[in-house]
């Protein structure tokens, strides 16, 4: 069978740093002897840039990593899928080194933080889901910039204040609740 593309060297490593964070057990089988384009979770595009990490409900636990430089390494990443974990801590403000990001769920993770004023730069952001988790404090007024979200469920968390004026003109489906 034709080998699909190859990762480049860069992104491996970075998706190994990634795994290093958010799975201390090693339950994930990604081995630099194997291509990462072929890696549990992982889709790459025809010249071999990471696209997707699909690893809802792999009992990953951990944190995720907050050094933008390995997000930058990870710039070419649309979809990020880690709901129905138990990775815990921070939502890494540096996850605006990866700004084609289009979708994001963190949904039932054990995640305690503030929201990131910083990801208002996600301008591509159309789905961002991150209810069932133990996030607190004020919804960010900033966020009224990601016009492009189609999507947004923050439910299940433990927020405080209300919904700012800014997000008046969001164009998609809020769930607050």
């Amino acid at each position: 069978a034709a080998a699909g593309p190859a990762m480049s060297a860069d992104q491996e490593a970075a998706l190994l740093l990634f795994r290093g964070a958010v799975d201390p057990a090693e339950l994930l089988d990604w081995s630099p002897a194997t291509p990462g384009c072929s890696w549990e979770g992982v889709t790459c595009d025809a010249a071999g840039a990471v696209t997707e990490l699909r690893l809802s409900g792999k009992a990953l636990g951990g944190k995720l990593p907050l050094d933008a430089g390995l997000w930058s390494r990870l710039a070419s990443l649309k979809n990020v899928d880690l709901s129905n974990n138990a990775v815990a801590g921070l939502l890494p403000p540096g996850l605006v080194a990866a700004p084609g990001l289009e979708y994001l769920s963190l949904r039932g993770n054990a995640l305690a933080s503030p929201l990131p004023e910083s990801w208002a730069e996600l301008s591509n952001l159309k789905g961002l889901d991150l209810a069932d988790n133990q996030l607190y404090g004020d919804l960010p007024p900033s966020w009224g910039a990601l016009n492009s979200l189609d999507a947004l469920d923050l439910s299940s968390n433990a927020f405080t204040g209300g919904v700012p004026a800014a997000w008046k003109d969001l164009p998609g489906s809020l769930s607050l609740a």
